[in-house]
């Protein structure tokens, strides 16, 4: 695994100060990620905790001997990008909790479970949809099975919890 820290949140002045209760945050970009985020900021501002909002990425996969050799850099740029933006939107320039942004390089399900390691919660989207509630897709399943902490499931807007 290799961890990139791509920028230490601090809480602004004035705000809660924190216990150390980490809470960690899947971060994909998409909408049921925003809204894992949110949730986890407003967990940690109640619990007096901080945030790790986790991007990962892989290496592109390529087959055949003809295809040129895959711009590494530009994925981890790109995630990178995606962590920051999100984190951004979601709570802004100065976050009432400390936002540590983590890119790391590897499959998102492992990383997450290894991350979720001496953490207080992993919070994880969902955004699969079936005719009663949410269905849990395959990362929150696996995080669900072998997380190092509790794992909450934060459904996308307009569905009910699991």
């Amino acid at each position: 695994m290799r961890s990139t820290e791509t920028g230490r949140g601090h809480a602004a002045p004035g705000t809660r100060p924190t216990g150390g209760r980490r809470i960690v945050v899947g971060v994909d970009g998409s909408p049921a990620s925003r809204r894992a985020l949110a949730w986890a900021v407003e967990e940690a501002w109640a619990t007096g905790g901080e945030v790790e909002a986790v991007t990962c990425w892989l290496y592109p996969v390529m087959y055949g001997a003809a295809m040129a050799r895959p711009d590494v850099r530009a994925e981890q740029a790109a995630a990178g990008r995606t962590l920051a933006r999100t984190v951004a939107e979601v709570v802004g320039d100065r976050p009432a909790v400390p936002v540590r942004r983590r890119l790391l390089l590897g499959n998102t399900q492992e990383e997450l479970t290894g991350r979720s390691r001496g953490a207080a919660l992993l919070v994880l989207g969902t955004r699969r949809r079936r005719v009663f509630g949410p269905r849990i897709g395959p990362t929150a399943r696996h995080c669900m099975k072998h997380a190092g902490c509790q794992v909450v499931v934060v459904p996308e807007a307009g569905q009910r919890p699991a």
